[in-house]
């Protein structure tokens, strides 16, 4: 039902020359750093019969595997919607930093490994798909029960994430996006129930799934905080970040959406965002992920109280508390920029 992709005359469709991602690829491969930092290898092959790179990123030097599956492994995704390119572009730049010889990016790649697939749907890209693969599906709407046959790059993202939570190694999960309408870039999570593994009567557990959000505004002025959303609505309910969350009991785990345009890089009001805008936000992300994984956990604690101080637990008319934190409005995000350290500034690339 499904042939590899070939034009009229049987030529493949990139037979005439490598696309942009695997050059991107072979670009890093040929780095001479990339053999102490980078493994390329597939993860599966789409419906057509493309290739689908999995990068893995970490220090390989002088490290046993023994040693590698100690590691903690943070996965992101992207471009599951051919149309929404900015995601390649955020995701370039996550690639770059997470490689780069900056001292932040050394002990990150010391402490964890990073499974990178830039693109789930290269089938949808060669087609000019807006959002749909070479099945006519929608990828992100068929996480829950994907069919290896229709929806292959779904199906092994989600395997290789149960191996790693069965291993207990899957720390953080991020699928990138574009948007059509909404402005500004922000992410979607999974809200944490009040308490949720916590002892009984305790409010632990709740607002960490907000934690990365807060942080990630921190290092970027184009990052909206009062953007971010966390309830789940039952049409979410079978996409990458709910399914992943809710099957392996993982509270980190996201969308990242950018739209076309919001306030700029440069602290103007309102821009268009270009191809480096897109990049510099990857590599915001990547500081963000450090200041939320760092040991200390200074980062973390600390924009946790602040979310607790912005979003207290509310009580119901009998006194009870409830689980519904409500989202964070204009106002909270303004009050949390004034009561957070200044924006930090990225450590430059070497």
């Amino acid at each position: 039902m499904f042939a590899p992709l070939r034009q009229a005359g049987g030529h493949d469709c990139v037979a005439k020359k490598v696309s942009s991602r695997d050059a991107r690829i072979d670009a890093l491969q040929r780095l001479p750093s990339a053999a102490s930092r980078l493994r390329v290898s597939s993860l599966c092959s789409s419906v057509g019969g493309h290739d689908v790179p999995l990068l893995t990123i970490t220090d390989f030097a002088g490290a046993s595997e023994a040693e590698l599956r100690e590691r903690k492994v943070v996965v992101v995704t992207a471009r599951v919607h051919p149309g929404e390119t900015n995601a390649s572009w955020m995701m370039h730049g996550v690639i770059d930093e997470l490689l780069a010889d900056s001292a932040e990016a050394r002990e990150l790649r010391s402490a964890l490994v990073f499974q990178v697939v830039p693109c789930l749907n290269p089938d949808g890209v060669i087609l000019g798909n807006y959002r749909c693969s070479l099945s006519g599906d929608d990828l992100n709407r068929n996480c829950a029960e994907p069919s290896a046959r229709k929806h292959p790059t779904i199906a092994h993202v989600k395997a290789l994430l149960r191996g790693l939570a069965e291993e207990e190694r899957l720390l953080f999960f991020c699928d990138f996006h574009g948007h059509s309408r909404k402005k500004s870039t922000f992410m979607c999570g999974v809200e944490t129930p009040a308490g949720k593994g916590a002892p009984p009567g305790s409010h632990a557990g709740r607002l960490h799934e907000r934690v990365f959000p807060l942080l990630l505004s921190r290092f970027s002025a184009s990052f909206s905080f009062a953007s971010c959303s966390f309830k789940v609505l039952r049409s979410k309910e079978t996409t990458g970040r709910v399914v992943v969350a809710r099957s392996f009991g993982l509270v980190p785990s996201y969308t990242l959406f950018s739209g076309p345009d919001g306030p700029g890089a440069d602290g103007t009001p309102e821009a268009h965002y270009t191809i480096p805008d897109l990049q510099k936000l990857g590599k915001e992300f990547v500081h963000a992920l450090r200041d939320f994984t760092h040991p200390s956990r200074t980062e973390y604690m600390g924009a946790l109280a602040e979310l607790e101080a912005m979003l207290p637990p509310k009580e119901n008319a009998g006194g009870e508390v409830s689980d519904e934190d409500g989202e964070p409005t204009e106002r909270d995000e303004a009050g949390a920029r004034r009561s957070a350290p200044a924006r930090r500034k990225s450590t430059p690339l070497a």
